[in-house]
């Protein structure tokens, strides 16, 4: 092969055919018309010379011989070879001439994207108006491929070539309307990563971690059900890891996420074949010490990266400056990655040291999961965060403060145990919730912890307690001390607004904007703030990231982990506990798919077989029993698993019960003569209000838990 200095690169080329070469038009000069065939191939099966490349100005010089030359030069001016210079079987095939119409002034590139437009202006109309009767709901598939057959029926002259469509789904497809062939059908997975650490063991501190995936593509109230939560791992103890060896924890995890997330064959409920899923984490929701470590970021406590989201130093909490949202300077995502890839490739710990107090971030496995992001990607904790500011007031004030002597936090128990709670509420701020049975069977309260050591264990009682502080503590502080009662109103308003099931953006902004009122409240009596009010002011971004604080909030998670603290342990080291919690689970989860995946011709043998495993289950491992009877349990009822005695329905506090109940048994028992206890009846069935029933604390249907109004 010869070139001149100045030819461009060549590039070799397979190609699958001989290739038509056709000469050039060298400036008037003759054409060799002369063929010899195609090019000969050489051994490795490609053709002994190389295709230019198509560069504007150039001319080429070709000889058939398997010599190219290239040389810069003037434009191109391609001329084609006659036709009978070719061999036959080299010939093109004719082309049918096209009819005359108004489509040749036509842009090549329309005519291409709608090949309809080819055709005469009367078949375009026909097909347009039977396709826009279809796709506007006005006509059926029939009586649109009617319309569309009569209508070319009725124009005189068809053309040719090309020949109208008869076919509806055709006629739609070349006018570029048969949407599926523009849709991917795809299936995505959309997933929420937890990870938190609890105590296992009672006899001596040994913390395992666990790391939970929900999935957010199921229905609201399906998210945090055991039998749709994956355990991807249990992180053993006795200790909590520190960020390297929780890397190393996490990467075979993140090693499954890459490759869900390029997409695998799943079997899908209700096709018969399989589809190609793809699956992204959402978010990581954990709480706060837990998201910094899985996100590399400086702990809290750090003087001068305490906050995720913007720049504000520890000392400025006690600031104005760091409730000012307006004047936030928020951090960069794409800016922190690119930190903590800095920190991957420091090769000494001074030099990722220097970063992290530079730049806040170290290196994390969970920073190669596509898509993750350390700000976007990790909301704050509603739960934790919030509910912290409500005990933090509480502790504080009424506590810390002496704000309350002895009869006033008699009083304020007496407040607190005055009032009725709704069925279901959860946990109560006091231990309303534990009653016993005394001889003359009336309910009382053991154990008022708020009046006692003025504690709550739980995030769901200071939920409870916010609602109702401000009017139990109206006669306290109303009169003497307005602006401390004016931080609970401020508190308890932001919480009723913040902590909806649905919420609309003009709602987070009135909301962040009590919070902001109640933290500038605190700047101004003096009072010492932690970083959960700064965070606070950062609820805006959240909200409208994620939606309301059902979204985000960790009952849920925090519930998985109170079951697998029930779970019995010998004890033993080596991480035998933690394998024993991820056996639970998944066992668990069996038991769960073998009670649903039952078929229909199941005799009752089996299907009480399988209850059996239940409770025999549960008499062996605590909660599980109950369970896994809430996930087979399909039109039943689940008792408590208690021992009561009879109650006497005239004597609770509860008014026309024994009448409801005898109501009740008459119209379902319409066969049996059944009376009342104060009645004489020859025959009859006695109702007797202190010997037939027994009150129960809750039960289980259908796997929801309903409690009982009387237990609370």
């Amino acid at each position: 092969m010869s070139m001149d200095s100045t030819s461009p690169t060549l590039v070799s080329s397979s190609l699958p055919a001989s290739p038509i070469l056709w000469p050039v038009d060298d400036g008037g000069e003759s054409y060799n018309n002369d063929y010899d065939g195609p090019p000969e191939l050489d051994n490795n099966g490609d053709y002994d010379h190389e295709m230019p490349l198509d560069i504007p100005d150039q001319r080429s010089d070709v000889d058939f011989g398997g010599q190219i030359q290239v040389d810069v030069d003037t434009g191109i001016n391609h001329v084609p070879l006659p036709q009978d210079a070719l061999p036959p079987e080299l010939t093109p095939p004719a082309v049918p001439p096209q009819a005359d119409n108004d489509n040749n002034d036509e842009p090549e590139d329309l005519l291409t994207l709608v090949p309809a437009f080819r055709q005469t202006p009367p078949v375009r109309l026909v097909y347009l108006q039977s396709v826009i009767a279809h796709i506007t709901g006005v006509e059926t598939v029939v009586d649109t491929t009617n319309r569309l057959q009569d209508g070319l029926d009725l124009i005189e002259v068809l053309p040719v070539h090309p020949r109208p469509l008869r076919s509806l789904a055709t006629v739609k497809k070349h006018l570029g309307l048969q949407v599926d062939d523009y849709l991917e059908k795809k299936v995505g997975l959309s997933m929420t990563i937890n990870i938190d650490w609890f105590g296992i063991t009672d006899n001596r501190p040994h913390s395992a971690g666990a790391v939970y995936i929900s999935f957010n593509n199921l229905h609201r109230a399906m998210w945090y059900l055991t039998q749709n939560v994956h355990l991807a791992m249990v992180i053993p103890g006795p200790k909590e890891p520190s960020l390297e060896q929780l890397n190393h924890c996490l990467k075979p995890m993140c090693t499954e996420l890459h490759t869900i997330y390029k997409g695998l064959a799943m079997h899908i409920y209700g096709f018969r074949l399989p589809w190609q899923v793809h699956g992204c984490v959402l978010c990581e929701n954990s709480d706060i010490p837990a998201t910094q470590k899985l996100t590399g970021a400086a702990r809290h406590s750090h003087k001068k990266h305490p906050c995720n989201y913007c720049v504000v130093l520890l000392t400025d909490l006690d600031m104005d400056t760091a409730y000012d949202i307006k004047n936030f300077q928020l951090r960069s995502d794409e800016e922190q990655l690119r930190h903590t890839n800095d920190s991957n490739i420091a090769r000494t710990e001074a030099a990722r040291k220097a970063i992290l107090d530079e730049h806040r971030v170290r290196y994390s496995v969970m920073n190669e999961v596509p898509g993750w992001m350390l700000i976007r990607r990790a909301p704050i904790d509603f739960m934790h965060n919030f509910y912290a500011l409500v005990k933090n007031y509480f502790t504080d004030f009424l506590v810390s403060g002496y704000l309350l002597d002895s009869s006033g936090w008699s009083a304020f128990e007496r407040t607190v145990n005055s009032i009725t709670w709704p069925s279901g509420i959860g946990w109560l701020p006091t231990n309303m919730s534990s009653f016993c049975l005394t001889s003359s069977r009336q309910f009382i309260t053991i154990c008022p912890q708020l009046g006692e050591d003025h504690s709550l264990p739980k995030a769901d009682q200071w939920r409870q307690l916010s609602s109702i502080l401000p009017v139990v503590l109206w006669l306290k502080f109303k009169c003497n001390l307005p602006a401390i009662y004016n931080l609970v109103l401020y508190l308890s308003v932001a919480e009723c607004i913040l902590a909806s099931k649905a919420i609309s953006i003009n709602d987070v902004d009135r909301g962040q904007r009590y919070l902001q009122l109640y933290c500038q409240g605190l700047h101004k009596i003096g009072a010492h703030q932690t970083i959960n009010n700064h965070l606070a002011m950062h609820y805006s971004l959240v909200f409208r990231h994620f939606g309301p604080a059902y979204a985000t909030w960790l009952f849920g998670f925090e519930h998985f982990n109170g079951v697998l603290e029930k779970v019995n342990l010998n004890g033993h080291g080596g991480s035998e506990m933690e394998y024993s919690l991820a056996r639970e689970w998944v066992e668990k989860h069996r038991l769960y798919e073998l009670a649903i995946s039952l078929p229909a011709d199941a005799t009752d043998k089996e299907r009480k077989l399988v209850q059996r495993i239940a409770k025999v289950k549960g008499k062996d491992r605590g909660t599980l029993r109950t369970q896994i009877a809430e996930c087979s349990s399909i039109g039943t009822i689940i008792p408590p698993n208690q021992k009561l005695k009879f109650a006497d329905l005239r004597s609770i506090p509860h008014a026309n019960i024994y009448q409801l109940l005898l109501a009740f048994l008459h119209n379902h028992l319409v066969n049996d003569d059944i009376v009342d206890d104060l009645m004489v009846k020859q025959g009859a069935t006695v109702f007797a209000a202190s010997q037939s029933t027994q009150l129960l604390s809750h039960l289980v249907k259908d796997g929801i838990r309903f409690g009982c109004s009387t237990a609370t």
